[in-house]
C-alpha cells in the first residue's frame, strides 16, 4: 500500500505563509498614541502602519494568505483567508474609518 502524497499542484495551491491580523477594538485603542501630545488614537495610528506592512509584504512575497479578525468581548471575522492585498487593504480603511466614527462620537 502506498503512503499519501500530496502531488505538486496540490503543493502549488498552498500559500507559503499564512497571516492573521487581530485588530483590538478596546477603549484603549480610542486614547492618544503619544498621551503626551494627545493627537491621533492609537487605532488610527496602527490601521495606516498595518496597510503598509501589508503592501510591503505582498511586494516581498505574493504568496501570502491574509485574514483579519477583531477582538472585542468576542473574536470577530473581517476577511476570511485572501491571497487578494487590495481587499485586505480595503478591510483596513473600512475598520479605520469605522473607528474614527467611534472616536468623534466618543468626544462629543
Amino acid at each position: 500500500m502506498a503512503a499519501f502524497a500530496p502531488s505538486l499542484d496540490a503543493m502549488d495551491a498552498l500559500p507559503r505563509e499564512r497571516i492573521c491580523i487581530a485588530l483590538d477594538v478596546g477603549d484603549e485603542m480610542s486614547e492618544p498614541f503619544d498621551a503626551r501630545r494627545g493627537g491621533k488614537s492609537r487605532a488610527a495610528t496602527a490601521v495606516p502602519a498595518l496597510r503598509n506592512w501589508v503592501t510591503h509584504k505582498h511586494r516581498l512575497s505574493r504568496d501570502v494568505e491574509w485574514c483579519l479578525v477583531v477582538l472585542a468581548d468576542a473574536a470577530d471575522v473581517l476577511l476570511l483567508p485572501t491571497r487578494d492585498r487590495e481587499a485586505v487593504c480595503a478591510t483596513l480603511d473600512l475598520f479605520a474609518e469605522q473607528r474614527s466614527g467611534d472616536d468623534s462620537e466618543r468626544t462629543v
